[in-house]
């Protein structure tokens, strides 16, 4: 099917603002400086797994230090932070339900772990396990509030399932959060275009 001037315009408008929200912050005011968020204390295994990303991150020999994080995240005691790294390890080289399958491990041992929870929501909407999206984006903006892009993906999966007046919704309520005037403006076009889908079926259909 040829696309339309107005559907090429739509479809990268929709394009772009994905793509800034995926790229930016999950929140779109200041986030804490890293010192605020670090616990002060170090263990022997927090040094083993910041060895293991220099030589991943090294470039040289990868395969080292992924090594290094299997053996914490599949010994008889899992360390969680290792486990949540191999998932998204796992992410990076396409192998997707291998993500799908550490971030559960995490969650599994811990309900509460708003980041892998976030990396999970965002494995089943691009597997279309669209509710399970929602219902996972949906948790994390309850429990943190730096998650408000969640509201964008909840209107991309309720869109994808059909439900416009619901992904409406989520567009308004994600519009005066949005990072930036960009965003901003690519989110109202989402906005526009979805309030005139329903005005042609309620005209259609009266």
């Amino acid at each position: 099917m040829k696309l339309t001037s107005g559907q090429i315009t739509l479809l990268i408008t929709a394009l772009l603002v994905l793509a800034v929200i995926v790229f930016s912050n999950r929140q779109p005011g200041s986030s804490p400086e890293p010192a605020e968020q670090l616990d002060l204390s170090v263990t022997e295994v927090d040094v083993q797994i910041e060895k293991a990303l220099g030589i991943i991150n090294g470039g040289e020999q990868p395969m080292e230090g992924i090594l290094m994080l299997k053996d914490l995240a599949d010994a008889e005691e899992p360390n969680y932070d290792a486990v949540f790294l191999l998932g998204q390890l796992s992410i990076q080289s396409g192998q997707l339900e291998k993500a799908v399958e550490r971030f559960s491990q995490v969650l599994e041992y811990n309900p509460n772990h708003i980041d892998a929870t976030w990396e999970l929501a965002m494995l089943n909407m691009k597997m279309g396990d669209l509710e399970d999206a929602v219902a996972r984006f949906e948790f994390c903006i309850d429990k943190d509030q730096s998650f408000v892009n969640g509201y964008f993906f909840i209107g991309q999966c309720l869109e994808a399932m059909g439900q416009k007046d619901n992904a409406l919704n989520a567009y308004k309520t994600y519009l005066p959060l949005s990072p930036d005037s960009v965003v901003g403006k690519s989110v109202q076009a989402i906005i526009n275009r979805l309030e005139v889908g329903a005005t042609r079926a309620n005209d259609i259909n009266p």
